[in-house]
């Protein structure tokens, strides 16, 4: 890890945003200082999926007080492509993919950057052995075990958590499943993680700490449906051989 802010960007943080005028300033302001604690130099991207609250005047308000932040202005696609073009526009030898409400603490994130052997992909997980779950109603528990074997079934995938919003990627090695990914919606991690398995790129499930909020953007019902829906075009891109 370098020891130096000086040096080149270590570390890229990518925060997908769509109408998050309430909760970003918090958030920026946490990881903010995240940044100046650490030795390492940082840079925060912040995307605008097309919102049509204040949350761009929020970002660039937050710009004002930290020259580390980086803008993407696009129209709104949905959260997958969001995170697609905040990762192609990253600098830093590893990208943090962290959620508008900061569900993770983002000190976790030194939990996925020693994870150990060191892999190509780190991914934050609420159900490994370590993990904790703080406040979450059983019933979107129950939704989400549900999807994660659904998605088992339909991809192969075998980790018991694909959808956590905390995953962290080494940029030598994951450049190229941006670039194929496909999928606009919440299934996008589905799809990245299918890709990078198809590329034999090595892949740690990490336990981090996820607090649930009450503002969520998730609807547990429609959303869950939209992402069975993406994995099944996910198996059926790879089959037709979409993905090159």
């Amino acid at each position: 890890m370098p020891a130096d802010k000086k040096d080149h960007t270590y570390l890229s943080i990518i925060i997908p945003a769509y109408n998050e005028e309430y909760r970003l300033p918090k958030t920026l302001e946490h990881i903010a200082n995240f940044c100046d604690a650490n030795p390492f130099k940082t840079e925060i991207i912040v995307v605008d999926d097309g919102s049509t609250d204040d949350t761009l005047k929020v970002i660039e308000e937050a710009k004002r007080n930290e020259r580390s932040i980086k803008i993407v202005k696009l129209k709104h696609r949905g959260k997958g492509h969001a995170v697609k073009h905040g990762m192609l526009e990253a600098n830093g030898d590893y990208m943090l993919l962290s959620d508008a409400d900061l569900s993770v603490p983002i000190d976790d994130v030194h939990y996925l950057l020693n994870s150990k052997p060191r892999p190509d992909i780190a991914i934050g997980s609420r159900e490994v052995e370590g993990s904790q779950r703080i406040g979450e109603p059983p019933y979107r528990h129950i939704m989400g075990r549900t999807f994660n074997g659904l998605v088992k079934v339909l991809t192969g995938l075998k980790f018991q958590d694909t959808q956590c919003g905390f995953k962290l990627f080494r940029k030598s090695s994951t450049q190229e499943i941006f670039n194929q990914q496909k999928t606009n919606g919440f299934g996008f991690d589905v799809e990245l993680l299918f890709l990078a398995e198809r590329k034999r790129l090595t892949i740690n499930e990490v336990p981090v700490t996820w607090v649930y909020g009450e503002e969520s953007r998730v609807k547990p019902l429609q959303h869950s449906l939209e992402m069975i829906k993406d994995a099944i075009m996910i198996r059926w891109r790879y089959w037709v051989g979409a993905y090159k």
